[in-house]
């Protein structure tokens, strides 16, 4: 396995979009997504990381 540098790019990119959905197979090169949502707008933050770690 190699490090790609190309596919970090674009993962940012991609990630700066703030879409909370998976970007387009087209778009992902066989590279498989993880998408999750933690719903309390008003959580606190140090609970909200524990939740999703």
């Amino acid at each position: 396995m190699t490090y790609d540098c190309a596919t970090e790019a674009e993962a940012i990119d991609y990630a700066n979009k703030c879409e909370l959905i998976k970007s387009p197979e087209k778009d992902r090169r066989n590279f498989g997504e993880n998408v999750y949502v933690y719903p309390a707008p008003n959580a606190d933050p140090i609970v909200a990381f524990e939740a999703v770690s």
